[in-house]
């Protein structure tokens, strides 16, 4: 089941009396952070839905139309299509909250946009991985040669290649207007789409353990004092107190990202066009200002001392 929304004209929230911050940066922070209250209200446990945000750019009226879409995974039936209604009212319900003026699209509106998703190229922006070196001693677990002794402390061998722990350095939140994707989109002489796919989803529990595993183990083998040698021996080889702040970095970086998945998601962005240095230009622009707007921040209640 296909529903979806044609965003004809964005408002401009800064005019919006109901935000509390005097500034424009803080009534953009505050902005952002009920649009993350929007997506967090799309979440539903039973994962049988996607939406779609997707922005085409259209050579004829030199615009860039804008759509939300979803589609309801489940067989169709009259139960289904009752349930695809209220999504879609919901949907419109929040968007109209923010002072947009969402027109339903029709089945044969649904139907031509599909038709028109069959551009030659397709650029995906991924979440950014990363593999930082970390300290040659530190324990792996389930490797050979390692006794139960070693290994009281262990990095879960899924996480590291080579003396290199696995990374990953998800979008932190806005940080700024997006100005750059958009002025490249809009700047193109060929059309353009981008469509950012949203899955609700769930940890399994096993993915639970192993993250905070991870995240546990990383914090403990990060700074550990050595045992000293033997001391009858007149060549003494003291105890050590060995650090690694690439290690504690990640542990906290995991821990981090553990707290933030109650309510998770799949995500993804394509960009596509049929002009492949263009499609791969809005690739890059969106990949850079993910990577870059916003640096991380501590979780409430977490410092660095």
């Amino acid at each position: 089941m296909l529903f979806g929304l044609q965003i004809p004209f964005p408002p401009d929230f800064l005019l919006d009396h109901t935000l509390l911050g005097k500034e424009s940066s803080e009534r953009i922070r505050e902005h952002s952070r009920r649009w993350t209250q929007f997506v967090s209200g799309l979440w539903r446990s039973t994962e049988d839905v996607t939406y779609a945000l997707r922005f085409d750019l259209n050579q004829n009226h030199k615009s860039i139309d804008t759509y939300i879409l979803g589609r309801l995974q489940t067989q169709k039936s009259l139960e289904s299509i009752n349930q695809a209604q209220i999504l879609l009212t919901d949907l419109q319900r929040m968007l109209e909250s923010f002072r947009f003026e969402p027109q339903l699209m029709t089945r044969v509106q649904l139907q031509s946009l599909l038709d028109n998703s069959t551009h030659r190229y397709c650029f995906e922006v991924c979440q950014e991985e990363v593999a930082t070196p970390i300290r040659q001693d530190v324990s792996i677990a389930k490797e050979r040669g390692r006794s139960d002794k070693d290994t009281e402390f262990s990095i879960p061998k899924e996480f590291v290649y080579q003396c290199k722990i696995y990374g990953i350095r998800p979008w932190w939140g806005l940080g700024g207007t997006f100005l750059v994707p958009f002025s490249t989109i809009a700047s193109q002489n060929n059309s353009v789409s981008v469509c950012i796919l949203l899955a609700p989803t769930t940890l399994k529990l096993k993915e639970q353990e192993l993250l905070a595993d991870i995240a546990r183990q990383a914090e403990s083998l990060a700074q550990r004092q050595t045992k000293g040698g033997n001391f009858t021996n007149p060549q003494v080889n003291p105890s050590q107190n060995k650090t690694d702040p690439q290690l504690r970095w990640e542990s906290r970086l995991y821990a981090a990202n553990l707290r933030r998945l109650n309510y998770p998601f799949l995500t993804t962005r394509l960009c596509f066009s049929d002009d492949k240095s263009a499609a791969q230009q809005v690739a890059s622009a969106f990949s850079s200002t993910i990577r870059e707007e916003r640096s991380y921040e501590n979780p409430v209640g977490e410092s660095e001392n």
